[in-house]
């Protein structure tokens, strides 16, 4: 009988050889790997950085104007090398720091990127007062403006218009004179800080001038009655580094340091109404009276009250040329009569000596030849000769038959 031997099959878990040495092949490959890994990336050498030297200065962010209010938009820190720094430091001139330019007004243009010197700003200080910026004898009046019929600036030299209304220039009619000529700005927008800006666009302008005080006193005596004013830039002559500036009211006339009474009289000699003003104040007159019944009265040309005595004015001729007269005082014995108390044998008492200045003379500009009539004259119960605020111009339309 033949029995069939069984064979014996592979062990499960046997592994060939070649398989072992694909796996020790990637093993070593990979230790192989690891290490050049590690020694080009992981053990490279550190380059070490330089220290930071560099400094911090504040610039401008923005190009700034000269007269120009430098605000926190305009202001940025940047940081520079110390040679850059020192270089900055070279011009002689002191820089700012942090937040200091901001607030203060710029003298001169400074570009972007640019550093703040101290000497390139205006001083850090209140602003100054106005009669600092006018000349011996002149005086300072505000004119308002409406904001889109002026362009002016602080140095310029304006001549001044006013316009009214007064029935003597026609029913209904307007005019406009000039009322004062080659006045200077002295500041603007209320205030002499320089860089100062109006408080809304369209809000009206206020410039300060510089005008004697005849005109100073003219200007406000047209204000009381409605006038409208206008300013005109007066040119002026270059001549290199020199300025002429143009003919204005000359503070040497005697006519223009005359300011203790304007009226209407003077608003009507500058439209060209009627004849001259008054000249000079009127009489001082004492009246009588026995009880309550008038009694006569006496006047005293040219005496001034005690409260207005003082250094007057230079007075003119009498022939109406303008000059400057020394100041003569005069005085005045005054005697009284005895008391009705007294016994009779007692002396008087002596005579009282009052020192009265002479009379001041006011003379006023010639009337322009387009003169109209007294008789046209119309005369408001203010004595302000007709003056009013400028009419409404008329509707379009409407045929005017005057």
């Amino acid at each position: 009988m033949v029995t069939r031997t069984p064979s014996r099959g592979a062990r499960p878990a046997a592994v060939s050889a070649s398989t072992v040495f694909a796996i020790a092949l990637a093993i070593v490959a990979g230790l192989i790997f690891a290490w050049l890994f590690k020694m080009v990336l992981l053990d490279k050498p550190k380059v070490s950085k330089p220290p930071d030297d560099s400094v911090e200065i504040t610039v401008a962010a923005t190009n700034v104007y000269d007269q120009m209010e430098i605000k926190s938009i305009n202001v940025k820190k940047m940081r520079v090398s110390p040679k850059q720094r020192d270089a900055y430091l070279k011009s002689g001139k002191k820089m700012l720091v942090g937040n200091q330019p901001i607030g203060r007004v710029a003298k001169v243009p400074i570009a972007a990127e640019e550093p703040f010197y101290e000497e390139d700003l205006y001083p850090f200080a209140y602003p100054e007062s106005v009669y600092k910026k006018l000349a011996p004898g002149m005086r300072a009046v505000i004119i308002t403006v409406p904001a889109k019929e002026a362009m002016v600036q602080v140095g310029d030299y304006v001549d001044v218009y006013c316009t009214m209304s007064n029935d003597a220039l026609g029913p209904g009619g307007n005019g406009t004179a000039e009322i004062a000529k080659g006045a200077k700005v002295v500041a603007r927008f209320g205030t002499t800080r320089p860089g100062a800006q109006p408080t809304k666009a369209d809000a009206p302008r206020e410039y300060t001038l510089e005008v004697t005080p005849y005109r100073y006193a003219l200007i406000e005596l047209a204000k009381t009655v409605g006038g409208k004013f206008s300013l005109a830039v007066a040119p002026v002559i270059m001549e290199g580094d020199k300025v002429t500036p143009p003919v204005g009211n000359d503070i040497n006339d005697p006519r223009e340091q005359i300011a203790e009474r304007v009226t209407g009289a003077d608003l009507a000699v500058l439209f060209g109404i009627g004849g001259p003003a008054p000249p000079g104040p009127p009489a001082w007159t004492i009246e009588k009276y026995v009880g309550i019944s008038p009694a006569g009265s006496h006047a005293y040309p040219g005496y001034v009250p005690p409260s207005r005595q003082g250094s007057g004015p230079p007075a003119s001729s009498t022939s109406g040329a303008e000059s400057r007269a020394p100041r003569t005082d005069r005085a005045v014995p005054v005697a009284y009569a005895p008391s009705s108390r007294s016994n009779g044998n007692s002396p008087p008492p002596p005579p009282v000596v009052q020192t009265l200045p002479p009379p001041v003379v006011r003379t006023l500009p010639p009337p322009t030849p387009t003169s109209f009539p007294a008789s046209n004259m119309v005369a408001s119960s203010a004595r302000n000769f007709g003056f009013r605020a400028p009419g409404s111009p008329q509707p379009k339309g409407q045929v005017c038959t005057t």
